[in-house]
């Protein structure tokens, strides 16, 4: 079995064994949680860390996992931007309401508020259409996992331009790229010539 960790355990843990990196997830699988309790559950944490959550999202594709939680594998990308808007609401409203296909509610007072005023940045992995269209329009930034050196320069000004087309400021946008141990200079170098902002250092 491959032992991995649950992500916001994960995060809790290393939020209190640090003081100044930020800690986030590549990816959370946003479609299987309840987004009003994922928020204050991130929110309590982003609280104890003082500002230091990320929470980098996935629409998921194992159809076994969404079948094991109760899911449904056929909506999860339209449960996932439900999701996020569902979240921004709990996070940045004093009384908060939202109402959708998939999760509603109304007069609900979620606290502790995350630290920052625009809530627990949302992060979007992924490198399809839909998901490059997500980060544009709804995302803090993009988390891509296979995104080959050759190709990033044309993929990160394609979401740029989306971002300026849906009215979002394009250079606010984080670009973090995930890179293993085998990356080389060049290779990093390609990278922020091409727009990415942050690296996200892995073992292979």
């Amino acid at each position: 079995a491959n032992p991995l960790i649950d992500p916001v355990i994960g995060m809790a843990w290393a939020a209190a064994a640090t003081s100044r990196l930020e800690v986030g997830t590549n990816i959370l699988v946003l479609p299987q949680r309840n987004p009003l309790v994922l928020a204050k559950e991130l929110a309590t944490l982003d609280c104890f860390a003082q500002g230091r959550v990320l929470l980098g999202v996935g629409v998921g594709w194992a159809k076994e996992e969404f079948d094991a939680t109760g899911a449904d594998f056929s909506v999860r990308g339209k449960r996932t931007d439900e999701a996020i808007r569902a979240m921004l609401a709990a996070w940045t409203q004093p009384i908060s309401s939202h109402s959708g296909p998939f999760d509603s509610f109304s007069g609900v007072y979620s606290y502790p508020k995350p630290p920052r005023a625009g809530g627990v940045p949302v992060l979007i992995g992924g490198e399809s259409k839909a998901a490059k269209r997500r980060v544009a329009t709804i995302g803090d930034g993009w988390l891509p996992f296979n995104l080959p050196v050759e190709q990033a320069a044309g993929a990160i000004a394609e979401v740029r331009q989306q971002a300026r087309d849906a009215g979002r400021d394009p250079a606010a946008l984080r670009i973090i790229k995930i890179v293993f141990s085998n990356a080389t200079l060049d290779d990093l170098k390609r990278y922020r010539d091409a727009g990415v902002t942050e690296f996200n250092m892995a073992s292979s």
